[in-house]
């Protein structure tokens, strides 16, 4: 747009063009640059390139050279994360594009717009499996295999950065520790199918169990690292239960001897409430597709079920989530109503179509449904509700029509209100009962019936998968970003359309700090709810209770230690300036929380601020932490003790054994410091500080302090035998010291503990009587007055 930039240096050449051509060619270049700055707002930061990479990873002396033993690295990928190729020939018809073997269909632009103008989209058809027995309909699909399956969806030079999945991630890894295709592999699986199917028709958790063997016996016996995003993370939970059932008396040796760590990243623990949209009135993902024909064909996805919202296990052993608000609340409001003139009515009366419906659905809702739902609410109190106890966001408009939506005078019989919560939802019932006009939703009841309540090895909807066996675990996400809670639809029926039709009417949303507001659509303002308690927000797609029950698995530790972090963003001064508030700030925090359970088993939470859901698998700031963590437990970096972390106040651990004695020393817990010692690979370099400070207001111990220990020598394969030796016999004589010091400020501290509790016990003491003295002087000042 400036003096001498691409216009002015395209002139001369201009003039041999014709005017066709160049506006053919000024088209282009706006296209060019639409796209450009539309992947620069999807990815959300500037993918660095490769001098970058080079530069930044390969500078740090701890990557200079490639480990001897290098823990492979196997990546689970999320719904819609993997290419799914043709294994047969479909004719379209009336369509010009074909179905061949070896076709691309998942994700394939060019049949994604081949629409069929008579019928419904080719590449729709071709997606859809049989719902009730989920086999392949008119097309054979099968995940593609090899890192590219999941690398990008729909290669290409516009498709392929709009499509990215793990490319990123790939490059970052290959350039910092040298991995190659013997030590990274990728686990495709078919998204679409329910774990029961995948084993039955794939054998997918079998040949999984054999790629982990097959990884330990050709990288030296080195276990492997595990990164799953979305969705598979719930498939490594099924994983899990299915390794257990499969190996009853050695699973827990088998996970120690093929999975080092893991890596959980957004996964939806307890589900998703955009699912239910996606159910109800279908979800396109940003596919040039129409959410209706979006609708049909996940409706016929097994796995579709499986991000259904669950129950949270929190609530039903009495545990209050949102403190001052109600966690009570309908995930689900429907509205339904007749509308139309007199030819409708007349129409309606000829065909009988009400009649029954409605009824059908007030006399279940005041007679069935409360004898059920309230036999349900006095067994699990907290954790089901119903139309019997309101939501703290109905409002007066509930028992009326909405003028904004459709005009009084047409509503031919009353609005009936039918609100479903998350037991209804994952129950089935609520599916159930909207059957009646809408199909779909009873074949989803029917899958969850039959391809998750009756799994015999595990039911992935009734509680949420336990913390992975696994010496490490990792589960990071991002936080405080607009994400769906609930949902209010509008069901209208008329001659027209005689099942009638769901049309999103209000959708509640959580935001930064946990607080809640419900949108209408054209509304100019939205709603403000209140707030869940937790001050947190979702990801954009999974709301932060889900997320969030990854603390859960750090209910057994120790002791939790809260890391916040603050790190600048690379990329964005490369921004033009008027762009530049669409990125979002320069600096990006997270909050870690760590904790050792009492076997040595190490789990640490993650909450990146302003993540997004599908960019967090390829953010700048995600991936530095994931090579941060991966070059600790490959044995490029050191371990980090986390001595310059706080206590995590926000966080509490309800079945946490006490803390140690020695908690306000900044000295780390022996136990778990021994554990590391023995699991982690041993590190070239040997850099010790640890200085005892005092609690605070007193001063330091004169006879027992011990000085500050600083321990640091060169590389260790520099050093003989004998000079070994005399290193680990001084090193063992200073450690001996070293626990007596401690053991001296121990029992000093707790002296200091003691002293602090008499003197604030005299001091209340005192001061009580010195209240009861002031009540008497105003009691003789009262009567003074009176006198």
């Amino acid at each position: 747009p400036h003096r001498g930039g691409i216009i002015h240096s395209l002139r001369p050449p201009l003039r041999f063009i014709s005017m066709s051509s160049r506006v053919l060619l000024l088209i282009f270049c706006c296209a060019v640059t639409i796209s450009s700055c539309s992947v620069a707002v999807v990815l959300g930061e500037r993918l660095p390139t490769e001098r970058e990479h080079h530069s930044e990873h390969h500078s740090h002396p701890h990557f200079r050279h490639k480990a001897a033993t290098q823990p492979p690295i196997v990546f689970l990928p999320g719904f819609a994360s993997t290419q799914l190729h043709s294994w047969g020939y479909f004719n379209c018809p009336n369509s010009p594009v074909d179905v061949y073997v070896g076709d691309r269909v998942w994700l394939s632009t060019s049949k994604v717009l081949a629409v069929d103008p008579f019928r419904s989209s080719c590449w729709i058809r071709c997606m859809m499996l049989q719902p009730l027995n989920q086999t392949d309909d008119v097309c054979k699909l099968r995940p593609a295999t090899g890192l590219n399956a999941i690398t990008e969806l729909d290669p290409g030079a516009i498709t392929g950065p709009l499509s990215v999945v793990f490319k990123s991630l790939f490059s970052t890894l290959v350039e910092a520790f040298d991995y190659g295709p013997e030590n990274m592999i990728a686990a495709t699986y078919d998204f679409r199918l329910p774990p029961m199917i995948m084993e039955r028709r794939d054998r997918f958790f079998s040949r999984l169990v054999d790629k982990f063997e097959r990884l330990r016996q050709s990288n030296n016996n080195t276990p492997s690292i595990v990164i799953s995003h979305s969705l598979g993370g719930k498939v490594f939970g099924y994983f899990v239960q299915f390794v257990k059932a499969t190996k009853p008396h050695i699973w827990q040796e088998w996970f120690d001897q093929h999975i080092l760590a893991y890596f959980s990243v957004a996964t939806p623990e307890l589900g998703a409430v955009e699912a239910i949209r996606a159910a109800v009135t279908g979800i396109t993902f940003g596919l040039p597709i129409s959410t209706a024909s979006a609708k049909v064909m996940t409706s016929s996805f097994g796995s579709s079920a499986w991000m259904l919202p669950m129950n949270d296990p929190r609530l039903s052993r009495g545990e209050p989530p949102y403190p001052g608000s109600a966690w009570n609340l309908p995930v689900v409001t429907i509205e339904e109503s007749v509308v139309g003139d007199a030819s409708t009515r007349a129409w309606l009366e000829q065909h009988s179509v009400e009649p029954e419906y409605y009824a059908q659905a007030r006399t279940r809702q005041e007679t069935e449904r409360q004898a059920e739902q309230a036999q349900r609410h006095r067994e699990h109190p907290a954790t089901v509700s119903s139309s019997v106890a309101a939501p703290y966001f109905v409002t007066e408009r509930d028992s009326q029509a909405d003028d904004n939506v459709v005009d009084q005078s047409d509503i031919i019989l009353p609005q009936t209100i039918q609100r479903f919560m998350i037991a209804d939802v994952i129950s089935g019932e609520m599916f159930q009962l909207l059957s009646v006009n809408d199909t779909h939703l009873g074949v989803l009841a029917e899958i969850m019936h039959k391809y998750y309540f009756s799994d015999p090895l595990f039911n992935a909807l009734a509680t949420p998968a336990p913390r992975p066996p696994v010496r490490h675990v990792y589960a990071t996400y991002g936080i405080n970003l607009r994400t769906p809670r609930a949902y209010r639809f509008a069901h209208r029926v008329n001659n027209t359309a005689p099942g009638g039709e769901f049309a999103l009417q209000e959708e509640i949303y959580e935001t930064i700090d946990g607080r809640w507001y419900a949108h209408r659509p054209g509304a100019l303002r939205d709603t403000y709810l209140g707030t869940n308690g937790q001050r947190k927000g979702g990801d954009g797609t999974v709301p932060y209770r889900s997320l969030s029950w990854a603390h859960t698995w750090l209910e057994t530790a120790s002791r939790v230690h809260r890391n916040p972090v603050e790190v600048n963003r690379p990329g964005k001064r490369d921004y033009l300036p008027g762009l530049r508030w669409l990125m979002g700030p320069k600096k990006a925090h997270y909050n870690e929380y760590h904790g050792t359970d009492p076997h040595g088993r190490e789990t640490t939470v993650v909450e990146f601020e302003g993540i997004e859901h599908r960019d967090i698998i390829r953010t700048k700031v995600h991936l530095d932490y994931l090579v941060e963590k991966i070059g600790f437990l490959s044995g490029r970096l050191p371990h980090d003790t986390h001595l310059n972390s706080e206590i995590a106040d926000d966080q509490p651990s309800a079945s946490a054994p006490p803390a140690s004695p020695h908690a306000d020393t900044g000295v780390v817990d022996e136990m778990p410091l021994q554990q590391e010692s023995a699991s982690s690979s041993p590190q070239p370099k040997l850099n010790i500080e640890l200085t005892p400070s005092p609690p605070v207001g007193t001063s330091t111990p004169s006879a027992t302090a011990s000085p500050a220990i600083a321990l640091s020598h060169t590389d260790v394969t520099d050093l003989s035998t004998s000079e070994l030796n005399t290193k680990a016999k001084l090193l063992q004589e200073q450690l001996a010291s070293l626990k007596q010091s401690m053991e001296a400020i121990h029992d000093e501290l707790a002296a200091y503990r003691a002293e602090s509790e008499r003197r604030h016990a005299v001091a209340c003491a005192h001061g009580e009587k010195e209240e009861e003295e002031d009540d008497d002087e105003e009691e003789d000042q009262v009567v003074e007055v009176h006198e």
